[in-house]
């Protein structure tokens, strides 16, 4: 089994990788926290960070069942904010 070579792991939603949403406090704490494994941690693995967010965690459960989230579906067609993005993007000139 292979193993990064160090890794903090933090139980929160992904998306929320860095902190509970609004939360500078949390944010800062979870960040420093993480960057303390440069100095810390030794050898490969993954140690966990003890924070918690349960609220995170019914937000998203929420948002998977359509409460939430109001945003148009998915799709693999790209998608432009105007017509010269899409030139851009394709790689005319507009």
């Amino acid at each position: 089994m292979r193993r990064p070579p160090r890794a903090k792991f933090v139980n929160y939603p992904l998306g929320f990788e860095s902190g509970r949403f609004r939360d500078r406090q949390n944010q800062f704490d979870v960040v420093a926290e993480a960057l303390k494994g440069f100095d810390e941690m030794t050898s490969p693995g993954v140690d966990p960070l003890a924070y918690e967010w349960r609220l995170g965690w019914d937000m998203v459960h929420e948002r998977e069942k359509g409460k939430l989230d109001h945003r148009s579906p998915r799709t693999t067609t790209p998608q432009y904010q105007t017509e010269e993005d899409r030139l851009m993007a394709e790689g005319r000139q507009a």
